[in-house]
């Protein structure tokens, strides 16, 4: 069987995999070809939330799921199939969901992935505010009033290039579901080192994301405020990414891993009344075990 380039983030900044005939439980470089992969991470970490009032994400059990099919693959949320591939390049057709619905409703699928395929200490939220967002602005908003944040259904498709230890990842993603009707764009770039059993991987990326897609999320309708110059129109813009990934197997079910990411907002984004920090930091420290 030759070798295959797995896609390998449920965000778009984790490291990637190599799928293969034969390996060994804790190998989390390696995806075994036909056969279904189950871990769970257990350990402590957070995921700040920018979205006024709404309390941090706590990372504490995340379970994982991968199979690597001949064509199909499934790596947690992420369901995909193998179009094209050489040696070095893969491209793929990727249905995933979208993730801004994991800062408004606290028991979204989102947050129970912390190495998802673009995803992601801050000041407490509450009556904490940016410094662009004044007291009497944040309370013309009524989170009460506005709408249902769901979470989108984004398909598209997904091309990878690796060379020796550096690796390459795209995205161009519609929401099919009908949700919102928006577009996003990633792209990110990994660099890989090894030194014995330590594997670490440095990520640096940006997400693009339309408008419809941004104000959905992030917008305030005239009909949510009592005033209509307290409603807000989120444009399209680019959120910028840096992630660090560490992991140390110790035996051939556990494995140590810690993983720390900064994503800074589009100017869209944090220039909202209900977003009050620029920035969502994620960070979790903990041990996986593979079943």
């Amino acid at each position: 069987m030759s070798r295959r380039l797995l896609a390998p983030l449920l965000s778009l900044f984790s490291a990637f995999s190599w799928a293969n005939t034969d390996c060994a439980p804790a190998a989390s470089d390696c995806v075994e070809v036909g056969k279904w992969q189950i871990s769970v991470a257990l350990g402590a970490g957070v995921r700040t939330n920018p979205v006024m009032t709404n309390k941090d994400i706590p990372l504490i059990v995340l379970p994982e799921v991968h199979y690597q099919g001949e064509r199909f693959f499934v790596q947690n949320l992420d369901f995909g199939a193998i179009v094209w591939e050489n040696d070095q390049q893969q491209l793929n057709v990727l249905i995933t969901p979208g993730y801004d619905q994991v800062f408004f409703h606290r028991w979204s699928p989102g947050n129970f992935i912390v190495d998802s395929r673009l995803m992601t200490t801050t000041p407490a939220y509450g009556e904490q505010f940016a410094p662009n967002k004044s007291l009497e602005a944040a309370r013309a908003v009524d989170m009460s009033r506005l709408h249902k944040r769901r979470m989108a259904a984004l398909a598209g498709f997904e091309y990878s290039v690796i060379w020796q230890d550096w690796f390459v990842q795209s995205h161009w993603l519609y929401d099919v579901s009908k949700v919102h009707g928006g577009q996003e764009l990633r792209l990110a770039l990994t660099r890989q080192f090894s030194h014995g059993k330590h594997s670490t991987a440095l990520t640096a990326g940006g997400q693009w994301q339309s408008g419809k897609m941004t104000d959905y999320y992030y917008g305030i309708r005239p009909e949510e405020v009592n005033f209509a110059d307290d409603a807000y129109r989120a444009d399209s813009g680019l959120s910028a990414m840096i992630r660090a990934d560490w992991q140390y197997p110790l035996n051939d079910r556990w494995t140590l891993r810690a993983n720390a990411s900064y994503k800074r907002l589009a100017s869209g984004i944090r220039q909202s009344p209900i977003v009050t920090s620029d920035h969502v930091t994620t960070v979790f420290v903990g041990g996986v075990y593979h079943f």
